[in-house]
């Protein structure tokens, strides 16, 4: 198993993980299946080490609200749940 390193975290929206030398994002989408009041995690592979690396969590966040409002659009970059090993 990789090790995945939790890199940052907006409690509630997101998670960044770092697997390898690739950054993941996970977004919380509350209340994702119609009629259900649980919230899912789905995670994406996305080119998004430049943000991480420059610290421009703003715009991940909005990256992260993107991905909620227009889940098909990035389907294609869903992958498998990455579960974090250790925190940075």
């Amino acid at each position: 198993m990789d090790n995945a390193i939790l890199m940052y975290t907006s409690k509630g929206d997101y998670a960044i993980i770092k697997v390898n030398n690739t950054y993941v994002i996970n977004v919380l989408f509350p209340n994702f299946y119609p009629n259900s009041h649980f919230d899912v995690s789905k995670s994406f592979l996305l080119d998004i080490s430049r943000l991480v690396e420059n610290k421009e969590f703003t715009k991940t966040k909005e990256l992260a609200e993107s991905i909620r409002k227009d889940y098909e659009k990035y389907k294609a970059y869903e992958i498998r749940p990455v579960i974090t090993t250790k925190k940075t």
